[in-house]
């Protein structure tokens, strides 16, 4: 997470359905490269669920400096 009035990243992980991503030094966005489901067929409607998880690290929340600060979680679905 980065904020636009204070110097400093907050870095987190994501984690769901086995996929895990943690944010780079910078505060950039990294892709997992773990898939979180994949159906093989879809004969019939299908309904999928996963818990997403948001983990902060410790060390850089309590050593951030006070302000705002927001970070991007994308959830990218694709369909044959």
């Amino acid at each position: 997470m980065t904020s636009e009035s204070a110097a400093g990243v907050i870095k987190y992980t994501v984690a769901s359905g086995g996929a895990t991503v943690t944010t780079a030094a910078d505060g950039n966005e990294t892709a997992s490269a773990t898939k979180v489901t994949e159906k093989t067929s879809l004969t019939k409607i299908d309904y999928f669920g996963a818990l997403i998880t948001v983990t902060v690290n410790e060390t850089d929340y309590l050593s951030a400096v006070t302000g705002t600060y927001t970070g991007t979680i994308k959830i990218i679905l694709v369909s044959n």
